[in-house]
């Protein structure tokens, strides 16, 4: 059985900032060169910030199931970016690492 999760945390504003530079290049170089300095305030640590950037870039560069979701969701990325989920997602707090989901067990 296959899990979904984070092994860190994770913000949907870092999220929004990694599918953005993936619609400019999807060149795994550039990418990775491009998102450093955008968490560099965020995320205390080189090393953090190398693991964060590689979960980041598994969601939008070469996820490893279901890439026509990833499509999908690039898709409807430039319509989900507005001021007022910019300002969500400031008072939101950031996805956490999370237990392997369970199923419910009533019918």
């Amino acid at each position: 059985m296959a899990y979904l999760g984070f092994d860190r945390r994770i913000t949907l504003t870092w999220l929004d900032e990694t599918a953005g530079v993936v619609l400019h290049t999807t060149d795994p170089v550039a990418v990775r060169a491009a998102l450093p300095t955008q968490f560099a305030q965020d995320i205390a640590g080189a090393e953090a910030r190398v693991k964060t950037i590689t979960l980041l870039c598994r969601v939008w560069l070469n996820p490893p199931t279901a890439p026509h979701l990833r499509d999908a969701a690039l898709g409807l990325q430039p319509k989900t970016i507005n001021p007022e989920r910019q300002q969500r997602t400031d008072k939101e707090p950031p996805c956490t690492p999370s237990a392997p989901a369970r199923r419910s067990t009533s019918g």
